[in-house]
């Protein structure tokens, strides 16, 4: 789910009563952050195999894997234990 955010400001200002009373004022900031979501629980349990999900704050996008015994240094590591690729 990606953040919705909301800024809001209020200002007040009141005038004084009496001719020698102090005007006075008073400043308030709100902030709100709500989560939207992006992708259903459904959509990501039908990625395709071999890709993954790649999240980049409100972005999304999918990417190919790599099974581990592919690369390097992970191939070798593999054949040093003695299992069979």
């Amino acid at each position: 789910m990606a953040p919705e955010r909301s800024a809001g400001q209020s200002l007040g200002r009141s005038e004084p009563q009496e001719w020698f009373a102090t005007p006075t004022h008073s400043d308030t900031v709100n902030y709100n952050t709500q989560r939207q979501r992006i992708l259903t629980p459904g959509e990501i349990a039908k990625l395709p195999d071999g890709r993954g999900l790649l999240l980049q704050g409100a972005d999304w996008q999918t990417i190919r894997l790599t099974p581990w015994y592919e690369d390097e240094p992970w191939r070798s590591i593999g054949r040093a234990e003695g299992r069979s690729l």
